[in-house]
């Protein structure tokens, strides 16, 4: 008997991709994006995933619909458009993660089981988990390596394991051996925003990660998520998120 259920929203175009989709000892269930999916009636999936196509505005209505009536339930949100202002409003409007299409079949394997087997963990046993969350980070790494020019791979790398540190777009043009321009173009082609703008969101969801899952007070969680100043971390973090540290950590 499964232990957990996936729900996938998908256009009718991309189901046959989805039916294919297997994750040890869940249920998953394909629906199109367009169809009202009512999970009040017995069935409450661990996870929704979300695959708007080009329709980013009806996407993003699904989204918020389903954090509204579902607040509880995580989603990852894909979509084959990519700008910064999308993945913002994505992450406002309560997406677990955000991916850009073509989509990596294995790191999109290894985020939902992520996500599924940190939900179904009593609280007390949260905590010890995070450090899996950081290692399976880490594994998928080697799967992007696949898809990403190496001076690309390179900066991705530098910047996961430096997210404390500080970083400029000099620094890490220098790192990809490439000019600034060049580099600012190549990264947003393959990652779908700006260098800068992919480092305060990958804080942002380590900041995340530790508010719900540690007993991180705030400045701690902006102290480990590489934000030096409070009020700084406060405000990206609203962006992002759409709720302010205090309120985030309180819903866990």
């Amino acid at each position: 008997m499964p232990e957990s259920s996936i729900a996938i929203l998908s256009s009718q175009t991309d189901q046959s991709y989805y039916d294919s989709i297997r994750l040890k000892n869940s249920q998953v269930e394909v629906y199109p994006t367009s169809a009202a999916v009512d999970f009040s009636n017995g069935y409450a999936p661990d996870l929704v995933l979300l695959d708007c196509g080009h329709e980013v505005i009806d996407g993003l209505s699904v989204l918020r619909d389903i954090k509204i009536f579902y607040p509880h339930i995580p989603v990852i949100f894909i979509t084959e458009v990519t700008s910064d202002n999308i993945a913002v409003e994505a992450f406002r409007c309560g997406a677990r993660d955000y991916l850009k299409k073509p989509v990596n079949i294995t790191e999109l394997l290894k985020s939902m089981e992520c996500i599924v087997r940190i939900k179904k963990r009593p609280r007390e046993q949260r905590r010890s988990c995070l450090m899996n969350i950081y290692y399976n980070e880490m594994d998928m790494g080697h799967t992007l390596k696949e898809s990403l020019p190496p001076n690309i791979f390179i900066v991705i790398q530098h910047i996961e394991a430096n997210l404390t540190c500080q970083m400029t777009l000099d620094d890490l043009a220098e790192i990809a051996n490439s000019s600034k321009y060049h580099f600012c173009k190549t990264f947003k082609k393959y990652i779908g925003m700006s260098p800068l703008k992919y480092v305060v969101l990958k804080r942002i969801k380590r900041a995340e990660l530790l508010l719900m899952y540690s007993d991180m007070n705030i400045s701690e969680a902006a102290w480990e998520s590489g934000f030096n100043d409070l009020s700084n971390f406060n405000k990206h973090f609203k962006k992002y998120t759409g709720k302010t540290p205090t309120s985030y950590k309180l819903q866990y």
